[in-house]
């Protein structure tokens, strides 16, 4: 599915992570993300951002995630991006992402999950980023992978 978006102001995403919808860019600087997000840059030079996925894996040991160097340097330009996303549905894999962003004529491709930031994890260390909402609601990876079924087993006893 192909989105386009239009640069929001620095909105702040607020504790109702259904509140933006998909495509929103967004300045954040709370603690926990209540979105999907596509890191775009962060309140380091380099673009990077620690998070805690405790309440995702149990592991409460700071992941680092890096904004992608076509991105790393918007900062108050946020407002006057413009582009277009287009991604893979949403689907309960946490560590599969694909898709492809444009921004200011700008290509980035997207493999795998370390420039995603997932709804539930806590931003720490890190004074604020910059980001792409790409999933909310029930359409995040972790209620999609709450709803996916596991596997029944069963003893030969």
């Amino acid at each position: 599915k192909k989105r386009t978006f239009f640069g929001t102001g620095n909105g702040i995403l607020t504790s109702n992570g259904d509140m933006f919808w998909s495509g929103t860019f967004a300045k954040y600087e709370r603690k926990t993300i209540p979105a999907d997000l596509i890191l775009l840059s962060s309140a380091f030079p380099n673009g990077s951002a620690f998070i805690e996925t405790a309440s995702l894996d149990g592991e409460k040991n700071y992941k680092p995630r890096n904004a992608f160097g076509e991105t790393r340097a918007f900062k108050e330009d946020i407002p006057n991006l413009k582009g277009s996303f287009k991604g893979e549905k949403p689907h309960p894999d946490l560590h599969s992402f694909d898709g492809t962003l444009i921004i200011n004529g700008q290509i980035v491709v997207i493999r795998g999950d370390k420039q995603l930031l997932y709804r539930g994890t806590k931003l720490m260390n890190t004074d604020y980023i910059y980001g792409l909402v790409v999933y909310t609601g029930k359409n995040t990876k972790i209620m999609k992978n709450s709803e996916a079924k596991t596997p029944e087993k069963m003893s030969q006893v």
